[in-house]
């Protein structure tokens, strides 16, 4: 029979199944799957098997050193194998272009952002200097010649904000950004 365990209870080496886990056990996973844990920094080693005990180490330390300590020939295998992959130019090749693809996605990401932000922050500084030309009694026309803008938008502009200058200024851009997003 399985003790059951708290998440926050569990020692460091414990090997559980996830289900066993749960901090509501009425709620167990019906997917079929066994999931295992094990944590690499326990101290308690009753009832572990030494090449286990011995993987987990290696999963910490992973080096030549440490493989070739342990007994286990599967542990020096994997370690043979990272050691040939990490070796091998056309995995490095890859490994740096997947790098490179992403530092160059977030370069377009931020660039992108800062686009929409900079159009935000024009769309914003519009939309408070039409706000204030209403409350100084002047007509969309004129608002678009003295702002220089497109006679069009600040026409939208302006036939939103004359229902809204009862309300704050944020109040009414809120409003005015939901309907333009």
């Amino acid at each position: 029979m399985a003790i059951h365990k708290a998440l926050k209870d569990l020692n460091l080496l414990d090997r559980f199944l996830f289900a066993e886990a749960m901090e509501d056990p009425e709620m167990p996973l019906e997917d079929g799957a066994v999931r295992i844990f094990l944590n690499t920094r326990g101290k308690d080693r009753t009832g572990v098997p030494e090449e286990l005990m011995e993987l987990l180490h290696y999963i910490e330390h992973t080096t030549e050193e440490v493989s070739n300590s342990c007994k286990s020939g599967k542990i020096r295998e994997l370690q043979s194998r990272i050691a040939r992959i990490k070796s091998s130019e056309e995995i490095g090749v890859k490994y740096m272009q997947e790098w490179e693809e992403k530092i160059i996605e977030t370069r377009r990401a931020r660039e992108e952002g800062l686009a929409e932000g900079r159009a935000e922050g024009r769309e914003y500084h519009l939309f408070t200097q039409v706000r204030r030309k209403i409350a100084r009694g002047c007509s969309a026309a004129e608002i678009a010649e003295m702002l220089e803008e497109d006679p069009a938008h600040v026409q939208k502009m302006y036939d939103f904000l004359v229902t809204k200058m009862d309300g704050t200024e944020e109040e009414s851009w809120a409003a005015w950004s939901g309907l333009q997003g």
